[in-house]
């Protein structure tokens, strides 16, 4: 009998070192009662089961799936109609017992012998649980980021290797320890979905047909109607520095037929693939359309007319996880073809890895007889692939409504996508745009920044309290490891930590070590941001400018909320609320010339969102009254002031106190003990322990805020955290108790169905904390509102032909490079786009919604930006 696939192809190569892995070099088989345990079950359905490892009651027993985990698998199996002793065989990733998760050597010695398995009984599903079954099944021939279970569970793959569907599914222990019991219901839902599969007929890969051209293109002449899928192959990410090109390109013209061809210098002979890009009757897809759209606009000069799909979007709608929605990814668990790129890979990437405008190696290799085949061969696949996915994904997005497992109850894929396809071409024009840079400032500004770190490395290496650190560690002190300074501070110093992380440990993050109130502690600190600032800002604005120009990448495939991101450099991460740091960034940032900057953000958006979601009365009555002041209410209870008047600027401090340290952080799913060192440390000043009178900020011009509240009966920290204990039961169950229970009900829901929908149509689901699932929905439809705003923006600002362009976005804000003779047009054209339209668009908005809008100066930078409310005029 054939083996059901090579030796090749089922060798470990994750050690090509040539050792040999095998029961000896594992040694687990000496350590259990009944070692190398092998499978279980009639099989009669063709179903392969792939457990971890064997459970203790397994190996004290000497039999297979006998554990309350292949209880419950049972259990879940029947449900569905499924026997697991007579429908399935069970094994194992490693054949012995171990007490704890197998190590990687001792996964890949048992490997053969599960390959051995399926090469005999050929099932026509592999079902497979955990991280162990994940890496013995596809560790060897993923080269990416293997990443965890989590990343797989849920999709149902037709692997071509193995020639037969298999299913990742959660680890049956961690479903069962789970103490929300939302993992069981996706274990469900996993497990049903798997099973459907049983009855559809394996989806074996074709070969395309590849067609190589020479400098020839003029077949592309005759496409003049219908769909193709194209991809570049280039010599860097951005377009923009001197040298860049496409080196070569494919299109397919169907998902069985592919050109592939190095893409002509000559204006004239790549006239035909230009044309054909102009051509409206012929629909446009890729694997993330601002890539190929920018390219194309700025290397080949021409637009790209009717782009009909985007399979990298498709793909983050269809599902929100994290690291999933790449076209090798895409591939794999839709067509089941793995590792297709790694004999290419290294020729795409530069050497410089932070830099997005660095030159790769592809150019020198292109001329190599058998590599630059290779390159077109591998960018055919590429084009290819993209069609079949687009096609299977436009069935499901276009075709799927209501309640089916890829398009859960209140979703609305099509209008989803619709928003993101437009939305990333409006942000691939903001990165063409760009923003100008002062090189100049930049330089002098580094230069300053080296001698203050440099005077506060001086006088934190004098300090005693860095000697003794010295002298406790083996080795000198590294000031940036957070590891290091919390183990001097909590294990040898026995500080008593004032804030955990996740894990329990001391925090060393900067809101933990301001509440230590050590005076060394602070030149640490303003040491790490001046290093931010120095190199994590400046130098990225030096290494990405092209000719004193930025061009930040904007996306929309990386968020699990369905938010956008930033990168190279992160232009939503430039420092605002830190007024130094915000100074020196953002006043490297300049307009054209004889041009200024427009920021026009949306006022507490996510606060208005949330409330189109839980329709609290009394939050619509703040979002709607004027007259009304939630957050100086609030700050009014808190800190027990009878006639609190947000004017005096001491009051307004404490109530910007507790907008940013109580109100918003409740919002997201805080409590008051860390709302109470927050408001403590960062704003009153406040140490822990009992108070004394002269302690904190200023109330007024005769006592201190400490004074005050030990007037009022809190004397310490400790009564004042009881006392936020009790505003927080206040504010959650009567003030804000409609919001509150909407908040129960909607996690109850996200519970009963492992999902949960936002307004716009979008889905997020999966494994989710609390927070983040009474968060997420609020933040993408908040999100998504700036983004239809900024697709309507661009729209305007295009179809009049302004002088003026959106140059970047930073979640509720809009930033635009103005010329002065427009600035009140746009602001007019945006206020009406965003007040206005916006909610005739999304009806399910039912609070009104406010912009603001700051301006800086004619050739002012983006730092000396000041407020601006010209009157409002409708401009349409």
């Amino acid at each position: 009998m054939s083996g059901f696939f090579t030796k090749k192809q089922v060798r470990s190569t994750a050690h090509p070192d040539g050792k040999i892995y095998s029961c000896v070099s594992c040694g687990l088989s000496k350590k259990c009662s009944n070692p190398k345990l092998t499978t279980s079950g009639a099989g009669e359905k063709g179903i392969l089961n792939v457990f971890p490892s064997p459970s203790a009651i397994d190996d004290k027993t000497g039999k297979v799936f006998r554990s309350k985990d292949a209880r419950f698998l049972k259990k879940v199996y029947d449900e569905v109609g499924i026997d697991l002793d007579k429908d399935c065989v069970n094994t194992y990733g490693v054949s012995c017992y171990t007490e704890k998760q197998a190590t990687t050597a001792q996964i890949i010695a048992c490997r053969k012998r599960l390959m051995h398995v399926i090469d005999e009984i050929r099932p026509k599903l592999i079902v497979f649980f955990g991280d162990t079954s994940l890496y013995s099944l596809i560790g060897n021939r993923w080269k990416k980021d293997l990443g965890n279970i989590n990343k797989w569970r849920g999709f149902v793959i037709p692997d071509q290797v193995l020639s037969t569907w298999i299913a990742p599914m959660l680890d049956v222990n961690k479903v069962l320890s789970s103490t929300n019991k939302v993992e069981e219901v996706i274990f469900k839902q996993d497990l049903k979905k798997a099973v459907q599969h049983l009855t559809i007929p394996f989806r074996k890969y074709h070969e395309p047909e590849i067609i190589y051209l020479d400098d020839d293109l003029s077949i592309f002449d005759k496409i003049t109607v219908g769909n193709v899928a194209f991809d570049y192959e280039t010599t860097g990410l951005k377009p923009h520095a001197k040298g860049h090109r496409i080196v070569c390109a494919s299109l397919a013209i169907s998902e069985d037929k592919v050109y592939t061809f190095k893409m002509p210098t000559n204006r004239s002979k790549r006239k035909p693939f230009t044309d054909l890009m102009q051509r409206e009757e012929v629909g446009k897809m890729a694997h993330n359309i601002k890539f190929e759209d920018t390219w194309t606009n700025v290397r080949l000069k021409v637009p790209v007319k009717n782009w009909l799909w985007d399979s990298m979007q498709a793909a983050h709608i269809i599902d929100n996880r994290q690291g999933i929605s790449g076209l090798k990814f895409q591939t794999y668990v839709n067509f089941g073809i793995i590792d297709y790129d790694s004999d290419v890979s290294p020729y795409l990437k530069s050497k410089e890895k932070n830099n997005a405008n660095a030159l790769n190696n592809l150019p020198n290799v292109m001329d190599d007889p058998v590599i630059g085949k290779e390159v077109l061969k591998y960018c055919a696949y590429d084009s290819i692939f993209q069609y079949r996915l687009s096609m299977l994904q436009r069935k499901y997005i276009i075709g799927t409504q209501g309640e089916t497992y890829l398009s859960p109850r209140n979703s609305n894929f099509p209008n989803a996508y619709t928003l993101f396809h437009k939305g990333i071409l409006s942000l691939a024009r903001a990165e063409r745009n760009g923003l100008r840079i002062d090189l100049s400032y930049i330089s002098k500004q580094k230069h300053r920044l080296t001698k203050k770190i440099e005077l506060l490395e001086k006088k934190i290496y004098a300090s005693s309290f860095y000697r003794h650190w010295k002298h406790t560690t083996k080795g000198t002190p590294n000031l940036n490891s957070g590891t290091q300074l919390g183990h001097f501070l909590y294990i040898v110093k026995k500080i008593t930590p004032k804030k955990l992380t996740d894990t329990g440990k001391g925090s060393t993050d900067e809101e933990a070590l301001q509440m230590l109130n050590i005076e060394e502690l602070k030149w640490i600190l303003e040491r790490t941001k001046l290093l931010k600032i120095r190199d994590t800002y400046l130098t990225a604005f030096e290494r990405e400018q092209v000719n004193g120009v930025l061009h930040p990448f904007f996306n929309l495939h990386l968020a699990r909320t369905y938010r956008s991101s930033s990168s190279n450099p992160n232009f939503q991460n430039i420092p605002k609320r830190d007024k130094k740091a915000m100074k020196i960034v953002r006043g490297a940032i300049i307009p054209r010339p004889g041009h200024q900057f427009l920021e026009m953000d949306f006022s507490g958006l996510e606060v208005s969102i949330a409330a189109c979601y839980h329709k609290d009365p009394i939050m619509i009555k703040y979002l709607t009254d004027k007259g009304t002041d939630m957050h100086g209410d609030t700050a009014k209870q808190i800190f027990k002031i009878p006639d609190f008047d947000r004017h005096l600027p001491e009051h307004n401090l404490l109530r910007a106190a507790t907008k940013n340290s109580f109100i918003f952080p409740q919002f997201y799913g805080d409590y008051y003990a860390n709302n109470a060192n927050n408001m403590c440390s960062n704003w009153l000043h406040l140490p822990q322990g009992k108070w004394k009178k002269d302690m904190g900020v200023p109330l007024n011009k005769k006592m201190s805020i400490a004074e005050h509240l030990i007037n009022v009966g809190i004397k310490s920290y400790t009564d004042f955290e009881n006392h936020l204990k009790d505003i927080e039961y206040d504010f959650w169950n009567n003030r804000f108790k409609v919001y509150n229970n909407w908040k129960k009900k909607h996690y109850s829901q996200y519970l009963k169905n492992g999902y949960s929908s936002l307004y716009t149509g979008f889905v997020v689901q999966g494994v989710m904390g609390r927070n983040d699932v009474i968060n997420y929905p609020v933040q993408g439809a908040a999100f998504h509102c700036l983004l239809w705003t900024f697709i309507e923006v661009d729209k305007a600002l295009r179809a009049r032909k302004m002088r003026s362009k959106i140059v970047g976005q930073i979640h509720d804000a809009i930033v635009l490079d103005v010329h002065p003779t427009e600035l009140e047009h746009i602001y007019n054209i945006i206020t009406y786009i965003a007040t206005v339209q916006l909610p005739e668009a999304f009806k399910w908005i039912n609070v009104p919604l406010s912009i603001d809008a700051e301006v800086s100066p004619v050739d002012g930078s983006w730092a000396e930006r000041k407020e601006y409310s010209p009157e409002f005029i409708t401009p349409f």
